[in-house]
């Protein structure tokens, strides 16, 4: 939920950032509900590659001099 009320809404970005991560907030829920090792193994691949791309995007604002 941190991460959903982080997003700056004025940015179209953040409309499908608060897609994926209302789509995760559901899915821990369920894991939770349900007991489920497998839904947090999905859970944990998603929040892994949004780090990534988050780290990527840092990298490239830093070679252009933007960070």
């Amino acid at each position: 939920d941190y991460l959903r009320q982080t997003l700056d809404m004025k940015y179209p970005v953040a409309q499908d950032f608060e897609r994926i991560y209302e789509y995760l907030s559901k899915r821990l829920i369920e894991a939770n509900m349900k007991k489920d090792l497998e839904i947090l193994k999905e859970v944990n691949e998603h929040i892994h590659s949004v780090r990534d791309t988050w780290k990527e995007v840092m990298q490239i604002n830093r070679a252009k001099g933007n960070a």
